[in-house]
């Protein structure tokens, strides 16, 4: 874990990173997983309920991304 303090800025990020070894078994429910996570949840069920939370959070943005490195998917929050 990386943490840099500063008081120069006004935005906070926050990343989460996992780091997955590639198989053909799981790599594809690896790269679809955070994306359905993020379509909703039991507390915020439709994207406009997370939306509206996201606002409430001062304008927060929830996404993700992924890429290789090596033999090893990496899929960031």
């Amino acid at each position: 874990m990386s943490i840099l303090r500063t008081n120069k800025f006004k935005r906070n990020i926050l990343m989460m990173t996992y780091t997955l070894p590639i198989s053909s078994d799981t790599t594809a429910m690896d790269i679809l997983l955070p994306g359905v996570l993020l379509r909703g949840s039991v507390k915020y069920p439709t994207n406009a309920d997370i939306a509206k939370r996201c606002e409430q959070l001062y304008g927060t943005s929830l996404g993700y991304y992924y890429s290789y490195l090596g033999d090893d998917l990496m899929v960031n929050f």
